[in-house]
């Protein structure tokens, strides 16, 4: 551990994920049991902590995406970047965490969130990570909602793309049953069998996104089959590698430019019959905008191909070059000189 990580370290910085977590109480687990959920699709989460990562391996151990920590309080994940490009490339979707830190203010960590992942694609979902145990100015459920809220609003996200992780002993005694939160799915951690987990209110089992089963590794069963998993997020993550760019131009009188590659995400602008595009890629028939007319545009654009049609890419400017040897006369100081400039080569630009 070099000394700026050693620092962050002494700092209160940790990896979230369940390790703010008191474990539950057995009798409790005993009296109250709650979930049955398919334990057929396996995601993992990582951090910095996991040091350097086979995702390759990963993907053959039968994982199907990974969830990656982006940062905490002012620190951005060290593996951030690298461990988004290496699951990419190994063909595992992909979402985000943040653990939130109540040493500092909900809108500070949402903007530093936003900012470290914006240039990601999201595959699966982002997450604000609570189970926060610093007991900061910022450690109150008004502070809870203004993280989720303006992470939201930079984001452009739908709700659906938000997924609350917080264990049930934390969230009763620190939130509570709050109809706020409950227009968003949540992942729970509770190390145990399915038999004796708890859900805490204000979700159900209906709206429980994932449960988190084991630390070290931190797996997860997702709460669908394979088949909805499909459905719901697609199949491998392609690596962002820059491809081939897509040229087109809007066939429909107008057209939505939506935050990301659904009609569940939110109008952002809009788009009329013959605009020119560029795209950096096709998401499941939703085009990643990079360019409007020329102009290009916020990294969050996109817009239906339904209502592109498919363009040649715009022709380089013809040339035609000519050498030669050109006589020169100069006069300096009353002086004049001549002499002759050769392989002079003169452009003409069709």
């Amino acid at each position: 551990m070099n000394l700026s990580m050693l620092l962050r370290r002494l700092q209160g910085e940790r990896k979230g994920m369940g390790s703010a977590l008191r474990a539950p109480d057995s009798l409790q687990q005993v009296m109250n049991p709650s979930i049955v959920i398919p334990q057929s699709v396996q995601i993992e989460d990582v951090s910095f902590y996991n040091g350097t990562i086979d995702f390759d391996k990963m993907k053959a151990d039968g994982r199907k995406g990974v969830i990656v920590r982006a940062g905490q309080r002012y620190w951005i994940d060290s593996q951030y970047k690298t461990n988004v490009t290496g699951a990419k490339a190994a063909g595992l979707l992909t979402g985000n965490y943040w653990f939130y830190d109540s040493r500092d203010t909900p809108q500070n960590q949402a903007k530093l969130w936003w900012n470290t992942v914006k240039g990601e694609r999201l595959d699966l979902f982002a997450v604000p990570d609570l189970e926060d145990g610093y007991n900061g100015q910022y450690a109150n459920k008004a502070s809870y909602k203004a993280f989720i809220t303006e992470f939201q609003s930079l984001s452009g996200l739908p709700n659906d793309k938000i997924v609350i992780y917080s264990g049930y002993y934390w969230w009763n005694e620190h939130v509570g049953n709050d109809s706020f939160f409950a227009k968003y799915r949540l992942w729970l951690p509770w190390y145990a069998a399915a038999s004796v987990v708890k859900v805490p209110a204000p979700w159900t089992e209906s709206t429980l996104e994932m449960w988190q089963y084991q630390q070290t590794p931190d797996l997860n069963w997702w709460n669908g089959t394979p088949e909805q998993f499909a459905a719901k997020f697609g199949g491998v993550s392609e690596p962002e590698t820059g491809g081939t760019m897509l040229y087109g131009k809007v066939s429909a009188t107008a057209l939505n430019i939506r935050s990301g590659p659904g009609t569940s995400y939110p109008d952002v602008g809009d788009l009329v019959k013959d605009d020119m595009l560029e795209a950096t890629e096709n998401i499941g028939g939703w085009w990643h905008l990079s360019k409007i007319n020329g102009v290009e545009t916020p990294n969050n654009y996109y817009a239906s191909s339904s209502y592109i049609l498919t363009v040649d890419p715009p022709a380089e400017p013809a040339t035609l070059s000519i050498f030669a040897t050109i006589p020169v006369t100069l006069v300096i100081d009353g002086v004049e000189y001549t002499g002759k400039a050769e392989n002079i080569e003169l452009v003409k630009r069709a």
